[in-house]
């Protein structure tokens, strides 16, 4: 475990009784790895950007960069969040706090150039790249961080 990275993002469970995917911190009450382990067999491990009740968590990172992230709303959507425009991640934390999104948990994901985003659903396709603050990124990196969702039961193709 890094303890740099206080969040942890859990999926990929066949139990139906747990949800397909957990946000978590080291610091929030009742967090145990070992649980956490147990329930999923995958976990990541993050920074966070929301805290354990779904407030701005303090960043000391002044730079300012594209970022992307990756969250949780009430309704216990996932949601996929970027910022083309370069802010500094404390900035982007407030903006996903926003009452009107109701995002209750997120962690950052990746910030610069590397902070890309590309959803495909069917014919639609919607893709970004991100920066730092002068510098336009060159598009996709070769080897990118890739997620795919899958709802529970269907065949991945």
């Amino acid at each position: 475990m890094n303890p740099r990275f206080g969040g942890f993002l859990a999926f990929g469970s066949s139990d139906s009784t747990v949800g397909p995917w957990h946000f978590a911190g080291s610091d929030c009450e009742g967090f145990s790895l070992q649980e956490l382990r147990e329930r999923y067999p995958v976990v990541v491990q993050n920074y966070r950007l929301l805290d354990c009740v779904g407030e701005v968590f303090e960043w000391s990172d002044d730079r300012s960069y594209s970022s992307a992230a990756i969250g949780l709303d009430k309704r216990g959507w996932l949601v996929f969040a970027h910022s083309g425009t370069t802010c500094k991640p404390q900035e982007f934390a407030r903006w996903l706090a926003l009452p009107r999104f109701g995002i209750t948990a997120a962690h950052f994901v990746e910030g610069g150039p590397e902070a890309s985003l590309m959803l495909r659903h069917g014919a639609q396709e919607f893709r970004v790249t991100g920066s730092w603050p002068g510098v336009r990124g060159s598009g996709f990196r070769d080897v990118p961080n890739v997620l795919g969702v899958v709802p529970r039961g269907e065949k991945v193709r």
